[in-house]
C-alpha cells in the first residue's frame, strides 16, 4: 500500500509539469499569425522600413500641360566653380551635383560636365549656385528607445545653377537662375513602417521619385522666356 501510495503522489507530482512544458507549444499555435506578423514587421523595418518620406504633390492640370511640350532646345555645359572661391566649398562635388540635377530634369536637350575650355557648340555655361538645404536631425530619442519615440521632421532638397549664355553679345550680367526647394514631411521609427505604405507616401528618399523629377523640370519651365531672351538666335536666312 505504501508504494501505491508513493507511486500516486509521485504522477500527481509530474503532471503539471508535463502541463507546463506543452503550455507554450500550445500558445505558439494559437497565435502564429500574431508572431509571423509581428516577424515581418520587425523584419521590413530593420531593412529600411523605419523611414518613410511623404512625395511632392501631384501637378495640376496646368502643369501636366507645361510637363507635356519638348525639352529646351539648348546644350548646357556645367563646370565647377573656380577653386577657392564660394567660401572655399569643394568646387567638384557641386558641380557634380548641378549636373545630376540639370540632366535629371530632361528640360534641356542636352546637359554635359566639363570645363571652361570646352565650350564649343554649347549654348549656355552651368556653374552650381551653391544651394545646400538638407539638415536631417539625429534621431536620438529614436535611437534610445530603439525606434518607439519617432523622429518626425522636414527634409528640404534644394538645388540651383547660374545658366551664362556663350554667345559673344551677352554681357557680364545677362544670367539665368534656377533654383527648386522641395520640403517633405519625414519620419524615422516603427511609426514609419505602417505610414510608408500609405498613398502619397514612400519607404524611399522622394528626390528620387517621377514626382521630385517632375517638380524640378517645372521649377525650370517656368523660365523658358528668360532663357530664351538670352539663347543665340538662329541666323536668318540668305535672301
Amino acid at each position: 500500500m505504501a508504494a501505491s501510495e508513493a507511486l500516486e503522489q509521485s504522477a500527481s507530482r509530474a503532471a503539471p509539469e508535463v502541463t507546463v512544458a506543452t503550455a507554450p507549444r500550445s500558445w505558439i499555435r494559437r497565435h502564429w499569425k500574431l508572431l509571423l506578423g509581428t516577424a515581418v514587421f520587425v523584419g521590413y523595418g530593420l531593412s529600411g522600413g523605419c523611414f518613410a518620406q511623404r512625395l511632392p504633390p501631384l501637378p495640376d492640370a496646368q502643369e501636366e500641360h507645361l510637363l507635356e511640350t519638348p525639352a529646351l532646345p539648348y546644350s548646357v555645359l556645367v563646370v565647377p566653380w573656380v577653386a577657392g572661391t564660394h567660401r572655399g566649398q569643394a568646387p567638384a562635388p557641386y558641380a557634380e551635383a548641378t549636373y545630376g540635377w540639370l540632366n535629371s530634369s530632361k528640360a534641356f536637350a542636352s546637359v554635359r560636365l566639363g570645363t571652361t575650355s570646352d565650350t564649343s557648340g554649347v549654348d549656355f555655361v552651368a556653374y552650381s549656385a551653391g544651394l545646400y538645404c538638407n539638415a536631417n536631425p539625429v534621431p536620438m530619442f529614436t535611437i534610445i528607445s530603439l525606434g518607439l519615440i519617432p523622429t518626425i521632421f522636414t527634409d528640404t532638397d534644394c538645388e540651383g545653377a547660374v545658366l551664362w549664355p556663350t554667345h559673344p553679345l551677352a554681357g557680364r550680367r545677362d544670367s539665368v537662375l534656377l533654383t527648386s526647394s522641395i520640403s517633405t514631411p519625414s519620419v524615422m521609427g516603427w511609426l514609419a513602417v505602417p505610414l510608408g505604405l500609405l498613398p502619397n507616401w514612400t519607404h524611399s528618399e522622394a528626390r528620387g521619385q517621377s514626382r521630385t523629377a517632375a517638380q524640378v523640370r517645372l521649377a525650370i519651365l517656368r523660365h523658358r522666356a528668360q532663357l530664351a531672351a538670352l539663347a543665340p538666335q538662329p541666323e536668318a536666312a540668305p535672301n
